[in-house]
């Protein structure tokens, strides 16, 4: 496997990986705006 194609495969990697977690983060946070303004939470 040369460079450029193990770059790419890298690359992708990251990309998939940054995407699952800012889709969790923004589930997170979804919950965190839900429960932001009950008095007793």
């Amino acid at each position: 496997m040369n460079e450029k194609v193990a770059n790419d495969l890298l690359r992708q990697r990251l990309q998939a990986a940054s995407r699952k977690v800012r889709q969790e983060s923004m589930r997170i946070n979804r919950e965190f705006a839900e429960i932001e303004d009950v008095p007793d939470a």
